[in-house]
């Protein structure tokens, strides 16, 4: 990874893939598909709700879960469903319209992981505290209080996520104590 020193905006747009290339133009790059795209400051919004889509399958699922009041099999079906058409719809309707350019080389230094290794290290411990933190008091009242349905459903979400991120931002510690910045 390069020691090249980034804004702000420039490591939050690499968490979603996005990087200005030597013309200063934006880039935006789906690394699975191994294309890269020019795009302007008006398609951030569009890549921004793309990189949540895993927020509406979760809003599908809890919704209709709650509806039917069940978990199998409609829920995971219609969340399913959900997903498929947000992956076919910006597909279909959004990159369509994008102008292909040249797949970068410098491939490694695009995405969260990498955005992440870009950060202050003393940030990244703050974040794992704060991340713990949270996951712990939300998973201590989960268990602890009388919350029932999607109410308990909530806060084990939210412990999980936590948990989830300070052990992703501990990873990125230990990759970086390892040398792979």
């Amino acid at each position: 990874m390069s020691k090249v020193n980034i804004t702000e905006e420039e490591a939050s747009l690499r968490r979603i893939n996005i990087f200005k290339n030597r013309h200063r133009q934006f880039i935006y790059v789906r690394k699975w598909r191994k294309k890269a795209y020019v795009i302007n400051k008006a398609d951030f919004r569009y890549i921004g709700y793309y990189q949540n889509r895993i927020f509406l399958v979760l809003l599908v699922f809890m919704v209709l879960t709650i509806l039917t009041n069940t978990v199998a099999p409609w829920p995971i079906l219609a969340a399913l469903a959900s997903w498929g058409i947000s992956e076919a719809a910006f597909e279909f309707l959004v990159v369509r319209h994008y102008s292909s350019t040249k797949f970068p080389d410098d491939i490694k230094e695009i995405g969260f992981v990498a955005s992440a290794m870009t950060e202050d290290p003393k940030i990244v411990n703050i974040k794992i505290v704060s991340y713990f933190a949270v996951a712990l008091m939300s998973g201590i009242t989960a268990f602890v209080s009388k919350y029932e349905g999607i109410y308990l459903l909530g806060m084990i979400g939210i412990a999980l996520y936590g948990f989830s991120q300070a052990v992703f931002y501990i990873t990125v510690q230990m990759k970086r104590k390892k040398g792979n910045v």
